[in-house]
């Protein structure tokens, strides 16, 4: 490519960068839901078992008090622990977000076709990837206003994520292989 024909396509390619990283945030908050869902279903597990087994404990060894103690603690550890562990909330924060960043890649993908198609000059391109980012940071500000986070980010779970977005946009042909 000659540098006008590169200066042409710019906002074009920065507009396509735009519209995979967003996809890539999608399947974060869909790794990063499915990561707080197993916390959370472990600390339930953990209630139940100590629930359960406190009473079982009790019946079953009356005479071992530090056991049936042990045992009372903590249940009441992981009961407390599951309020001040903002788990739910995330996990509840994780799918709203998700589910709005869906929506808002289904534009940005209709509005590809078009940028694509040459139907935008490179200033009307530039205000729709703005929008585009701005739109994203709105909609992590508003599931994640608490404790001044957004969306904590997790490597291991961004590293995975880019490798469902590329999928993702492989199937829906963006990316040809």
């Amino acid at each position: 490519m000659n540098g006008e024909e590169d200066g042409a396509h710019r906002q074009q390619r920065l507009y396509y960068q735009e519209l995979v990283r967003l996809r890539v945030l999608i399947e974060y908050g869909q790794r990063y839901n499915d990561y707080v869902s197993l916390w959370k279903l472990r600390f339930d597990l953990l209630r139940a078992i100590a629930s359960s087994g406190a009473i079982a404990t009790w019946a079953i060894v009356q005479s071992y008090p530090y056991v049936w103690a042990a045992i009372i603690a903590a249940s009441q550890v992981v009961d407390v622990l599951m309020d001040v562990l903002p788990i739910a909330k995330r996990r509840e924060s994780s799918v709203g977000m998700k589910i709005e960043l869906e929506k808002r890649f289904n534009e940005a993908l209709s509005e590809w076709e078009d940028v694509f198609a040459g139907q935008f000059n490179n200033r009307d391109i530039t205000e729709l990837r703005r929008k585009m980012m701005q739109d994203e940071i709105d909609i992590r500000v508003k599931y994640f206003p608490h404790d001044g986070d957004q969306l904590p980010i997790r490597k291991a779970l961004w590293s995975l994520a880019e490798t469902d977005a590329i999928e993702h946009l492989r199937q829906i042909g963006l990316i040809e292989d």
